[in-house]
């Protein structure tokens, strides 16, 4: 199962076309800030724990070609330095040993620098444990935190692919993104780092497919653009791959964005009315509890005025209908 080529190019056509509809806008520069074009990725079922450790995704267009990147190692660093000048990585442009990431970054200023010098950060797994009290949250909630590279083995094959992959959290929400372009790529490079990868992400959410409701392409402040669409009715084990093209897909194809779009507001506004309606069961609920309290806490004097005023009123409508 995968997605179908005509509708990723149909909405990746449509993302650049608004971003460039939206620079000439401001008289910038196209592409002037070099975003990240991310995968929003809708899950049926929420995972039971998501994972801090990240997982490699290679790309067949890198992210971070023209990028700066700082690896982190273990002391003693030099070693690692010398073979890096005489075996140079493109992107590597600077190594700091532990001790001296310990010595030169205590201060949250020094962190913060760091932290905005450089667009990746690899670090050797034999140190990654040691990192988190070392560089701080900040890098962590930024999801900036260094990927692990092996430089044991063959140093210089493993930082490239690590340079040239993106990184995939599993998050324990409802939803997880995944960076897979950046706006200064042509739509095709786009498309293609989209089609090449996406079996790669869903093979790591548990139960795959079956568990995938939607499959969204946006940048941190564009619309999301649907490329994936299962059937909201369906239950996780019996999801519908309405992306591709069998009959199956006939129910109810994407032929297009706008279709799509219809359908997305009209799950939502069905989920909305759901809400308002279990909220009214509440409140009736609430009312009807709060009523049983009160009437317990009464006291046995004002029971049994309660009860007396009730038998005068009885008394006089007796009274009344005799006369009559």
């Amino acid at each position: 199962m995968s997605l179908n080529p005509t509708q990723v190019e149909k909405a990746v056509k449509a993302l650049w076309a608004y971003l460039r509809t939206r620079n000439d806008a401001n008289s910038a520069q196209l592409f002037e800030d070099d975003s990240f074009v991310s995968l929003t990725l809708s899950l049926k079922k929420v995972p039971e724990a998501g994972r801090v450790k990240p997982f490699r995704i290679p790309l067949e267009h890198s992210l971070y070609e023209d990028k700066s990147i700082c690896l982190l190692t273990k002391d003693p660093h030099k070693q690692f330095k010398e073979h890096l000048e005489q075996n140079p990585v493109d992107g590597i442009d600077k190594v700091i040993g532990l001790t001296k990431l310990r010595k030169n970054y205590r201060q949250y200023e020094d962190k913060r620098k760091l932290l905005q010098s450089f667009d990746l950060f690899l670090a050797d797994d034999r140190i990654l444990h040691a990192l988190p009290s070392v560089l701080g949250k900040k890098f962590f909630d930024k999801k900036r935190q260094p990927s692990p590279v092996n430089l044991a083995r063959n140093m210089n094959r493993d930082l490239a692919a690590a340079r040239d992959s993106t990184y995939f959290f599993l998050s324990a929400g409802p939803t997880c993104m995944v960076k897979i372009a950046r706006t200064s790529m042509t739509w095709q490079q786009a498309a293609a780092n989209i089609m090449g990868s996406i079996n790669t992400v869903v093979d790591k959410i548990p139960k795959k497919w079956k568990n995938i409701q939607a499959i969204y392409i946006r940048t941190h402040d564009s619309a999301a653009l649907p490329i994936y669409n299962a059937l909201p009715t369906q239950p996780v084990d019996n999801a519908v791959d309405i992306s591709m093209g069998d009959e199956s897909s006939k129910k109810r194809p994407l032929e297009d964005l706008e279709t799509a779009i219809k359908t997305y507001k009209h799950d939502n506004n069905v989920q909305k009315k759901r809400k308002v309606s279990s909220k009214k069961l509440e409140r009736k609920a609430a009312r009807a509890k709060a009523l049983g309290a009160a009437s317990a806490a009464a006291t046995p004097a004002q029971s049994k005025k309660a009860g007396s005023k009730r038998t005068k009123k009885s008394a006089t409508k007796k009274k009344a209908s005799s006369q009559k």
